[in-house]
């Protein structure tokens, strides 16, 4: 009855177990790797075609200012709330592996790579639609 969550960047293996066969008594692995992750949208501006030309104007401004940190390394997500007007409101770090490959101990360059994060979705503006969405965005640097 534990989960393990680890950045996989760190070598790591894992020894052959023993035990039950019984799938019901067994050990379930759950395994994944992000591959080129991409925004997804849910609710009312989902499937829209519009979403793409304004997530390319709200991430363009974003990307330029996360140019400050080329040593910057992982993946960042982030879920936003947006509202019928297009107006973006909470926004939630679902998950980062940030690491500064300069300063590896040093958790003050990923801080402020988020903080520049949040303050371009914030000022991001998105299509009017019928309803609210909920906008999940990768920030991906190598």
């Amino acid at each position: 009855n534990q989960l393990t969550i680890f950045d996989p960047r760190l070598p790591h293996g894992v020894k052959e177990v023993r035990g039950t066969r019984d799938p019901l008594q067994g050990r379930l692995v759950v395994h994944g790797w992000f591959v080129e992750p991409r925004p997804f949208a849910e609710g009312a501006l989902a499937g829209k075609a519009s979403l793409v030309p304004a997530l390319d104007e709200a991430l363009r401004p974003i990307a330029e200012a996360l140019g400050q940190f080329p040593a910057l390394q992982g993946l960042a997500s982030i879920r936003v709330s947006v509202n019928a007007a297009g107006k973006t409101g909470k926004q939630e770090l679902l998950a980062h592996t940030l690491v500064d490959a300069d300063r590896p101990r040093d958790a003050g360059t990923a801080r402020e790579a988020l903080r520049t994060i949040a303050e371009g979705i914030h000022a991001a503006r998105f299509p009017k639609s019928a309803g609210t969405s909920r906008i999940t965005i990768p920030f991906l640097f190598r």
